[in-house]
């Protein structure tokens, strides 16, 4: 059966879902300000996402290339600034995918030593799906703390020049 091009162009119905989550890691990530059905969502189609023609080195590569798109916009969303995530270990060195520039290949001294890496040439030696999954929940904690702390920052310093401005007024009256 043929899609017509609108139906192709909408976005899928959202079903609700009860999910059982510790309360603890419910009400941290909810301080973080993270979307936990956001999270959920990515992390789901991460792991059912199912090639059409096989299971090959490529298809595999191609599914953490997904993953990896996926973390890099949420890792874009959270903050502006360049941010790496551990994704694998190679010889003495760490695979990073940078927020900014993709993934990029670390020695044991934090310099680059490859940072035009394509996903096939290191599938092999990538973490867990779970292992990176791990680490970008904590990553986007940390972010989103740095930026729940900035956000109260400028509350307070917006409701001090407001105090400020309003004793101005009341001055000049």
């Amino acid at each position: 059966m043929q899609r017509s091009h609108e139906d192709i162009n909408k976005e899928p119905l959202k079903q609700k879902l009860t999910l059982g989550i510790d309360g603890n890691v419910i009400e941290k990530a909810k301080a973080a300000g993270i979307n936990i059905s956001a999270i959920t969502e990515q992390v789901l189609k991460a792991i059912t996402y199912r090639p059409n023609d096989g299971y090959t080195t490529h298809d595999v590569a191609r599914a953490y290339q997904a993953l990896f798109d996926k973390a890099q916009s949420l890792l874009s969303e959270y903050s502006n600034f360049d941010f790496q995530l551990a994704v694998g270990e190679v010889g003495f060195g760490k695979v990073q995918l940078d927020s900014d520039r993709g993934l990029l290949i670390y020695d044991d001294h934090e310099n680059i030593i490859n940072d035009n890496v394509l996903v096939d040439s290191v599938v092999d030696v990538l973490y867990d799906p779970m292992q990176i999954l791990e680490n970008l929940i904590v990553t986007l904690t940390i972010i989103a703390e740095h930026n729940k702390k900035k956000i109260s920052e400028l509350k307070f310093a917006l409701r001090l020049v407001k105090a400020l401005s309003n004793d101005e007024v009341e001055h000049k009256n």
